[in-house]
C-alpha cells in the first residue's frame, strides 16, 4: 500500500472480475478518485475452504491477478498494483481501516454462488456498521 499511515483511502476489492478492461468497479474507483486507492484481493478462508472451489479455480484466479497486475504496472507505470491478503475479508478490511481509515469500498457486481454472496454480505455488513461507503 503506497499511502502514509493514518490518511483516508478507498479500497477496490477484487473478487472474480480481475480484468482491467471493462471493469466497472475499477473504472468508478479511478474516475472518482480523490484519495489513495488500495487495490485488494483477499483469499478469503471461508470462501476458499468451501467444497465447490477446486485447485483449478485458484490457478485461474492467480493467473488473472498476475495479468491484472502486469497490465496496471506496464500500462499505467505502477510499481505494485495489488495488495494480497489471506483471511476473512471483513478482518482484512478491519486491518486496513485501523491503519488508513477506509472511506469507500468499490466492488464489482458479479454473478455469484452462495459462498461468494456470503463473503460479499460479510464485507458489506462490515462497511455499513462503520459508515464506510459501499459502491
Amino acid at each position: 500500500m503506497s499511502t502514509t499511515s493514518g490518511g483516508e483511502v478507498d479500497v477496490l476489492w477484487l473478487k472474480r472480475d480481475v480484468r482491467v478492461s471493462d471493469n466497472e468497479a475499477l473504472f468508478h474507483a479511478c474516475l472518482k478518485r480523490v484519495r489513495p486507492l488500495v487495490i485488494l484481493y483477499v483469499y478469503d478462508r471461508l470462501l476458499w475452504s468451501s467444497n465447490h472451489l477446486h485447485e483449478s479455480h485458484l490457478k485461474f484466479v492467480n493467473e488473472g491477478l498476475a495479468n491484472f497486475e502486469d497490465t496496471l504496472c506496464t500500462r499505467y507505470k505502477l510499481n505494485r498494483a495489488v495488495c494480497y491478503r489471506v483471511g476473512l475479508v471483513e478482518e482484512v478490511l478491519k486491518e486496513i481501516h485501523r491503519t488508513y481509515k477506509v472511506a469507500s469500498v468499490y466492488s464489482s457486481c458479479e454473478v455469484m454462488d452462495r459462498a461468494m454472496r456470503d463473503c460479499v454480505d460479510r464485507a458489506r455488513q462490515w462497511s455499513e456498521t462503520r459508515g464506510v461507503q459501499w459502491i
